[in-house]
Parts: structure tokens; sequence; C-alpha cells
């Protein structure tokens, strides 16, 4: 039998919102929203994370807190992931850098502005994966 995967309402999963400044919990929902609003996106915490987001059972976008600030977890196009880099709140992402992930440090709802095409072009990159199948 399949165990239904956890939700972020579950509270095994909820960060201590006590140590979480609110610009972080919205940039964090803000991201949440628009991540599944992406069609077949779906929302998992494997690693008691705040959330990665998943389409065709594949990773697009992995969240987390650390400390106070919300990051999120991507891999851009090869050809723009030195852009990425070139910005000074992305670095090669921990763990899987080497696969071309980079991670980047929110702050501002700006700066989510300026990493949103790559997680779109992410998602795209998967989601097409299941076409080109059939």
């Amino acid at each position: 039998m399949r165990k239904k995967p956890q939700t972020w309402e579950s509270s095994a999963f909820q960060p201590d919102h006590r140590n979480v400044p609110a610009a972080a919990r919205r940039l964090r929902e803000e991201t949440r929203r628009r991540c599944l609003a992406l069609p077949g996106a779906v929302e998992e915490h494997p690693w008691r994370a705040a959330g990665v987001y998943k389409v065709c059972g594949k990773i697009f976008v992995s969240t987390d807190f650390d400390g106070g600030v919300f990051e999120v977890a991507f891999k851009p196009p090869a050809e723009e992931r030195d852009d990425a880099l070139a910005l000074p709140f992305i670095r090669v992402a921990d763990y899987v850098g080497r696969f071309g992930w980079v991670q980047a440090a929110l702050h501002r709802t700006s700066e989510l502005e300026i990493v949103w095409p790559w997680i779109e072009v992410a998602h795209r990159r998967l989601a097409g994966r299941k076409a080109r199948k059939t």
C-alpha cells in the first residue's frame, strides 16, 4: 500500500515560525502559490524541508529556510548558469551543484522575480519529458 505524501500543513513539516521572519514566510508562500499554479505541479516534503515541487515525478525546485532566510534551489539552463551565479544572492547549490543546480537566498520579492523565469524553465523542461515520451 502506497503511503500518502506528507503536506505542509502536517505539523511535522512546519518550521518554528517564531524563528522565521515574516518576510521569509511571505516569500515561501508566494513561491508555493506560484509553483502549485504550474501545470501538473505537486508539493512534497521528503526531507522535512519547506517543500519540494515536482512535475512528472521529478523535482524542479526545492525550498527551505536557512536560519531566517528563505532559499530556493533550481537548475537553470546550462547556458544561463553562469549568469545566475553572477548574481550576489545565488551560489552553487549544496549537494546537487555538480549537476547544474544553483541556490538562491531570497530576501525580497524582487529577487524572486529575477529567479522565477528560471524556475518556470525548469518546470517546462521536466513537464515536456512526458509529452516527448508519448
